[in-house]
């Protein structure tokens, strides 16, 4: 347990860097915190020294996307009361709760109920340190579900998976679908494509495509020149530019 800690504290500046990126990532309407979990891992995978003991239980790869999903939910929550744009699932569930008895996210809700935004943000912030207290505290229990053999794992996983997949649109198509993406995802990792950048482009292709056409209607194809996106712009320019710089660096530094 001690050591697990002391990996935090020693790899600090990406856990920093990937709750700003879970942040970020919250803000953004309709993307949720699964999707900052993939490009926080991504991230950490891409500017890591060691990016070939990713998947082999790299302490690297848990700590970036857990900072990232733990970070995204307060932006998720706040973009959903501030603007009454819910980023997720349960952001939506909350969004209708909130009319239910009367408050309207949006504006307005800051402005009138700003007390309840204000603790609702810091019940966030204050959950995620019980959650790891408890956690733990619990980690030596916690621990041993890894090591549940694979024979008792493989038909509740498989079960669960095969009924989530029939029960949203009730048809066997989406279970064949399901068998289908399995193969792919064998054949990707057999021939050594990358199955998580797969998936984000997956969640992200129908989105980019209707905010891009959106945005391309309301302000033009120059849409991309406002501030925020500028910012946005230049920071993923220098997260994708950072591994080649860092080579570039050290290369000097050994001459």
């Amino acid at each position: 347990i001690l050591v697990g800690a002391r990996d935090v504290v020693h790899h600090w500046w990406l856990w920093a860097r990937s709750a700003v990126i879970g942040y970020v990532v919250g803000v953004l309407p309709g993307v949720g915190p699964g999707t900052s979990s993939w490009i926080a891992y991504g991230h950490a995978k891409q500017t890591s020294r060691h990016p070939e003991r990713f998947g082999t239980g790299c302490v690297e790869g848990v700590i970036a996307p857990e900072a990232s999903n733990g970070a995204s939910t307060a932006g998720d929550l706040l973009v959903t009361m501030a603007f009454g744009v819910p980023g997720s699932l349960g952001m939506a569930v909350m969004m209708g709760g909130f009319i239910l008895v009367g408050v309207n996210p949006g504006p307005v809700m800051m402005a009138k109920n700003l007390d309840l935004a204000l603790t609702l943000l810091l019940g966030v912030a204050l959950a995620n340190i019980i959650a790891g207290l408890i956690c733990l505290a619990g980690s030596r229990s916690l621990a041993k579900i890894a090591f549940i053999h694979l024979d008792f794992l493989y038909p509740i996983v498989l079960t669960i998976i095969f009924v989530a997949a029939f029960v949203t649109a009730g048809t066997m198509l989406d279970v064949a679908m399901v068998i289908i993406m399995a193969f792919l995802g064998l054949a990707m990792d057999r021939f050594g494509y990358s199955r998580p950048a797969m998936a984000l482009g997956f969640i992200m292709g129908g989105l980019f495509e209707y905010y891009f056409f959106r945005s391309v209607l309301t302000s033009g194809p120059l849409f991309f020149l406002t501030p925020i996106c500028m910012v946005m712009v230049v920071m993923m320019i220098v997260l994708f530019s950072y591994p080649y710089l860092r080579r570039v660096w050290q290369g000097r530094a050994r001459n």
